[in-house]
């Protein structure tokens, strides 16, 4: 299952919120860069995981490599 889990170095509580957003790389194409569609999954006091939908196979992307950014709120 495309997933990836993000562990916070600072902080001990669970943030208000987090806002994840896929980053288009340098091996990335138009098409390959609209289609994955990042949803924050679990969000715990250490870590957050994100899961990347495909929106042309409406499946889980799997063994794709994925850039992404994210914006935690406490």
């Amino acid at each position: 299952m495309g997933a990836a889990s993000v562990r916070f170095a600072k902080h001990k509580t669970k943030p208000k919120a987090v806002l994840v957003t896929r980053v288009r790389n340098s091996q990335d194409g138009d098409d390959r860069a609209r289609i994955f569609n990042p949803i924050v999954w679990d969000i715990a006091a250490t870590d957050f995981q994100v899961r990347f939908w495909r929106l042309d196979t409406h499946n889980w992307a799997e063994s794709w490599p994925l850039t992404f950014s994210y914006l935690a709120i406490w």
